[in-house]
């Protein structure tokens, strides 16, 4: 006979399997699994309910207690327990009752607690005076409690909870007291708890010889069309005049469930068993299929110019050769693509950076060209003028080609200093400071300036701290543009307002002046060079347009942060620098 091959000998051993598989599972649904379920758990639940009669026996709980005891219980162990007292109530539950007088003047007190449920609302539209019939039957050892499964009133049932009243005992009477729950109470959750319904049906079935129950016993009642059957335990304790009963209550759902489900066992360990020869099947396939698989993976992923992964094969045949080959030649053509996109990406940077400098030098062309038009015109007008003797005095007109130099002067100087801003090399000089002389020394500066327009400084600091750590120059510069741009736009007879307050780990510095505000819409631009809010571009203030930019710049390098902001009477500059060194 010739020897079976892998594929033979792995479809041998797979049917053997499906056999032996088939043939255990047949033996044990017949004459094993459901009746040794059922009975451990009836013995487990038993068990448990004996435990915790001995230790409520032993213990003098109190109603916390009680009630704290019975809730781990029952979450511990997966069923509902309770506790009836020697009436047949849950312990420690409220005893909701209606006592009549009957026309013989006898007393009953109609006991409603194993009764009640979500839909005896129609009993809450008792009151005293009325008259009503009840059955039930009279409770051992007692000469008053009534338990009821049937009350009426003028033919009119109140509340019925069994449909067959024929055996049960009449009684009759006119109610002269009542203690029934609220509705609120009836529609609560405690009302619908499945252990009530229990105790009610225990009640019907064993009430009368409720006193002489003395033995533990467990029942099962069984739901038509349901598999929800219940596992019912009591135990007895006391004697028959304080007779108390602990009550549980076990479902029997899994079990039925798992019943039913083998029950059918055929169907499903058949479809299993198809699955399951699927599944070997294709891992057997998979087995020998893998390498090759992911071998085609990663010749994909390098074909789409992805050489992130490598191929994880650890074999020593040409398998693994392969792969090995694929792995260097992933990895020489991802160095070789990084190289590649770091000198595009490089590129890149270099033509945009000549793009933005260009646009600079076109722009600082533009702004330089329109602020020197106009002086250069003034002084190339009033030259001529002096020169062909114009004018009879010609010292006010020199004056005014000395001034306009000035502000040429002050125009250059300022562009130089942004410029070198600007620049990609420059590097500020950061130290500790003491910003608060600082501010003095600069306010100092503009004292004449000041006096001429009858302006006010006033300083306020609110904090103690005087020092900070930036470039002291450069903050300098920072702080005679704020100044001098406040009082450029200052209105004669105001104060300029200086504030120093500390924000989180830096130093807020503002200026506010009196004066007219930005609009909105401009708020943004004055920082931009040769920006002015008018739109004649008017000098008369004896700016450059600059002194905001170079601000700008400053603080930017300090990598603070710096605005402006209209105020309900003119507008506030502000920055902020670092206390201490990063």
């Amino acid at each position: 006979m010739k020897k079976l091959g892998l594929v033979g000998r792995m479809t041998l051993m797979t049917f053997i399997f499906f056999m032996l598989f088939m043939m255990f599972a047949f033996f044990f649904e017949g004459t094993y699994f459901g009746t040794f379920y059922l009975d451990q758990r009836i013995a487990t639940i038993s068990r448990q309910v004996d435990e915790f009669a001995r230790t409520y026996k032993n213990s003098n709980w109190d109603v916390q207690e009680f009630t704290d005891n019975t809730n781990l219980f029952n979450t511990m162990n997966g069923i509902e327990l309770t506790v009836l007292d020697h009436y047949g109530n849950i312990k420690n539950d409220t005893v909701y009752e209606i006592v009549i007088e009957s026309e013989d003047g006898a007393i009953e007190k109609l006991h409603l607690n194993h009764a009640l449920n979500e839909n005896s609302e129609t009993l809450l539209a008792l009151k005293k005076g009325d008259y009503i019939y009840a059955k039930g039957f009279h409770w051992p050892n007692s000469q008053v409690v009534f338990k009821p499964f049937v009350i009426s009133n003028d033919n009119i049932d109140l509340l019925r909870v069994v449909e067959d009243d024929s055996e049960l005992d009449l009684v009759e009477g006119r109610v002269i007291g009542l203690n029934l729950p609220s509705y609120s109470d009836l529609k609560s959750a405690f009302y619908k708890q499945p252990i009530r319904e229990v105790v009610l049906d225990f009640m019907i079935i064993n009430g009368p010889a409720y006193p002489w129950l003395a033995k533990p016993g467990v029942y099962e009642e069984v739901y038509p069309n349901t598999v929800l059957n219940r596992l019912i335990f009591y135990h007895p304790m006391g004697s028959s005049i304080d007779r108390e009963i602990i009550f549980a209550l076990g479902s029997q759902r899994h079990i039925i469930e798992a019943k039913s489900i083998l029950s059918d066992y055929h169907v499903y360990i058949l479809l299993f068993s198809f699955i399951l020869i699927i599944f070997l099947s294709y891992f057997y396939s998979m087995t020998l299929m893998k390498p090759i698989i992911q071998i085609n993976d990663k010749a994909q992923k390098m074909a789409n110019l992805d050489f992130d992964e490598k191929i994880e094969i650890n074999r020593h045949d040409e398998l693994g050769s392969l792969s090995e080959s694929l792995n260097t030649m992933s990895t020489n053509l991802s160095n070789s693509m990084d190289e590649l996109q770091g000198a595009n990406e490089q590129l890149k940077q270099e033509i945009e950076k000549e793009r933005r400098l260009e646009n600079l030098r076109k722009e600082f062309v533009s702004g330089v060209s329109h602020e020197l038009k106009t002086p250069l015109g003034i002084i190339r007008g009033f030259a001529e003028g002096v020169r062909d003797d114009v004018f009879d005095d010609t010292t006010y007109y020199l004056d005014v080609i000395i001034e306009e130099t000035e502000k040429m002067d002050a125009l250059v100087v300022d562009m130089l200093e942004l410029s070198k801003l600007e620049s990609t090399n420059f590097k500020i000089e950061k130290k500790i400071f003491n910003l608060i002389k600082l501010i003095e020394f600069v306010v100092n500066k503009f004292e004449y300036s000041l006096k001429e327009k009858k302006l006010e400084v006033v300083f306020k600091r609110h904090t103690i701290r005087e020092t900070c750590f930036a470039d002291e120059f450069r903050i300098e510069q920072v702080l005679v543009n704020y100044l001098s741009n406040a009082i450029r736009h200052s209105k004669r007879n105001e104060k300029i307002k200086i504030d120093i307050t500390e924000n989180k780990k830096r130093l807020l510095v503002q200026v506010e002046n009196v004066g007219e505000c930005i609009p909105e819409e401009k708020i943004e631009k004055v920082w931009n060079r040769f920006y002015r809010v008018e739109a004649s571009r008017n000098k008369s203030d004896g700016g450059t347009g600059l002194g905001l930019a170079i601000v700008r710049n400053i603080v930017e390098l300090h990598q603070t942060d710096f605005g402006a902001e209209n105020t309900a009477n003119g507008v506030r500059f502000y920055f902020t620098v670092d206390m201490e060194e990063a």
